[in-house]
Formats: structure tokens, C-alpha cells, sequence
């Protein structure tokens, strides 16, 4: 069994990934047992300037030293549950001392799975007009909700309860993400 790690950026998100992570273990490996997980939680506060300059070297040297920690601690691989967060996971730069799970593919591809053709996806305005989920869904060939609607409201704070439940790979949790077969 893998050994999971958890780079929470936002507590929020995080913990229901920890949450979902240790229910998936129940339902598949049986009563009181999961997956190993190691989470890290430095606090996001830290780099809110950072994204407000669309500082993405930054932010990825903050997760960078996050990923760190977790290979130390042993995991295999990292989920990193917060929609925002992976624009700058995913920019150019060094690479993690781990494998880190790309959302956007994750959701693509259990939509695709589960024979579904649009994509919902709530999140902050960094979210809405990053390139995490077009790419991913062009790669999946599904049609994401990318026109730019007004009635949005616009937070630069945390959708990461959100994208904990579309992190999960689960079909249950995907309701979330307003996926339709059309």
C-alpha cells in the first residue's frame, strides 16, 4: 500500500482530503484500516502576497519545501487539494522529490470514466482564469464551463473545500463538480 502525503496549503481542503482518504480506506481495505498518510500545513498566510503578484516561483518554492518534508517523512507521492494551488504546482521549475497529482487530470480523467462530456468547477478567480483545467480537460477531451460569466464573485479566498472533493477520485464526491452528460 502506498503511503500517502497530504501538502495542504489550505486547512480546509486538506483536512476533508485526509477525511475522504482514510472513509476510501474503509470502504476498500475493510474496518480500521487505510492508507499511511503524512500531511504538511505551513500556513498560507505566509504567501498571500505572493499571489496577489502572481509570484508563481515562489509559491512553487514554498510547496517545493513542503514536497520536501513529505518525501522525508516517507510518502510515495503528494495530493495537494486546493484548486488554486496547482497554477503554481504545475509551473515551471524544479522537480518535486516526489510525484504530485495533477487536480485538473484527476478530475478529467473520472469524468471521462464515468461518461461525462461538461465540467462544472467552482473555485477563486485564480482558478477561474488559470490554465489547470482547460488544459487538463482539453486533454480529456471534455468541455469546461471557460466562458467568463459576470455573476461570479470575486474571492481570492480558499475554494478548497471544493477541490478536496474533486480531488478525490471517488464517484461519489463528484457532484460536486457539476459534471453533466451532455
Amino acid at each position: 500500500m502506498k503511503h500517502v502525503g497530504i501538502l495542504a496549503h489550505s486547512f480546509e481542503g486538506a483536512t476533508l482530503c485526509f477525511h475522504t482518504a482514510c472513509m476510501e480506506g474503509l470502504a476498500k481495505l475493510g474496518a480500521h484500516m487505510h492508507p499511511e498518510i503524512t500531511m504538511t500545513c505551513s500556513p498560507m498566510a505566509l504567501v498571500l502576497d505572493a499571489w496577489e503578484r502572481g509570484d508563481n516561483e515562489e509559491l512553487r518554492g514554498f510547496f517545493m519545501n513542503d514536497a520536501r518534508k513529505l518525501a522525508a517523512a516517507g510518502a510515495d507521492f503528494f495530493v495537494l487539494p486546493d484548486n488554486t494551488a496547482h497554477i503554481a504546482m504545475e509551473a515551471a521549475g524544479e522537480p518535486f522529490p516526489i510525484p504530485g497529482l495533477n487536480i485538473g487530470e484527476v478530475v478529467a480523467e473520472q469524468a471521462a470514466k464515468d461518461g461525462r462530456g461538461k465540467v462544472g468547477i467552482l473555485g477563486t478567480k485564480y482558478t477561474m482564469n488559470g490554465p489547470v483545467y482547460p488544459g487538463a480537460l482539453a486533454v480529456a477531451e471534455l468541455r469546461g464551463p471557460f466562458r467568463r460569466r459576470r455573476i461570479r464573485r470575486r474571492s481570492t479566498t480558499s475554494s478548497s473545500t471544493n477541490s478536496a472533493l474533486a480531488f478525490s477520485p471517488t464517484r461519489h464526491a463528484m457532484p460536486m463538480c457539476a459534471l453533466s452528460r451532455s
